[in-house]
């Protein structure tokens, strides 16, 4: 069985944004606060929207979150628990609203102020997801691309991408190849970079348990097999096999592993 490719990416620790990112972020927010007012009221205009597209679904997706078993340190049940966050989340829209028309208000003649000065206020802290989480895979204009975008372009026949390979890469085998089919490029681009962005940040969360890794790495596979072209003959993409596209920790280095096999 012929290896198509293999090559690993190191993932450094983290990546120092530029300079101007997080102020440029605020500045983009900032000036645009009376989009996201409207946007937002236009979203949810009134309590039957709120319901629809908030209340419901959030009450929902907490009660997935809890434990049947469960009692609180007050010997309340989880059906208690539950029934409260819904009935307490059900009769929140006024408090909403009013918190919304508050933080965009007009404060010292200045619009949106409070809005304003909390998107401020917040800078360092969007530095330091983009330095110790985002950056890291995606990498940025400054220091190169990082390992999610070389797997984005390596896996879908990118020739010069093999010449972006920095000095913690290793190069196994082979070379870039196209995986999926042409007209998908796009769209397998887009779905995995998103998703090893994710991956990578909750495996970090968890520091690095072999545990989360093996879950992250079940869900970057089944993703992109989806995308595999049939007609190329790949041994299915799964974690640790033939072909996998899987986060992997060696010699104590983070790293993102793109292998590729032939049937």
């Amino acid at each position: 069985m012929p290896v198509l490719f293999e090559v690993k990416l190191e993932i450094p620790q983290f990546v120092a944004a530029a300079a101007d990112v997080a102020e440029k972020w605020a500045k983009n927010l900032g000036d645009n606060a009376e989009l996201v007012e409207n946007r937002l009221k236009t979203a949810i205009p009134d309590e039957g929207s709120f319901q629809s597209k908030l209340a419901t679904p959030a009450a929902e997706e907490w009660t997935s979150f809890v434990n049947p078993a469960y009692r609180s340190k007050h010997g309340r049940t989880r059906q208690q628990l539950v029934d409260t966050f819904a009935k307490n989340i059900g009769s929140a829209f006024t408090r909403w609203f009013e918190k919304i028309t508050d933080v965009f208000a007009t404060v010292d003649g200045v619009k949106a102020k409070r809005f304003k000065d909390l998107v401020n206020n917040a800078r360092s802290s969007v530095a330091e997801q983009l330095r110790t989480k985002v950056l890291r895979i995606t990498g940025d204009r400054v220091h190169g691309i990082g390992a999610g975008a070389i797997a984005c372009y390596w896996l879908t026949g990118e020739a010069t991408v093999a010449g972006k390979l920095r000095p913690g890469d290793q190069l196994v085998d082979g070379a870039p190849s196209m995986i999926c089919q042409p007209d998908m490029v796009q769209a397998f681009r887009a779905a995995l970079m998103n998703r090893l962005v994710q991956a990578s940040m909750l495996i970090s969360n968890s520091n690095y348990s072999a545990t989360i890794i093996a879950e992250q790495n079940t869900t970057n596979n089944h993703l992109v097999q989806t995308f595999v072209d049939p007609g190329l003959g790949l041994m299915p993409f799964a974690p640790g096999a033939g072909s996998n596209v899987d986060f992997v920790i060696e010699d104590g280095i983070y790293k993102l592993r793109l292998k590729a096999t032939q049937i």
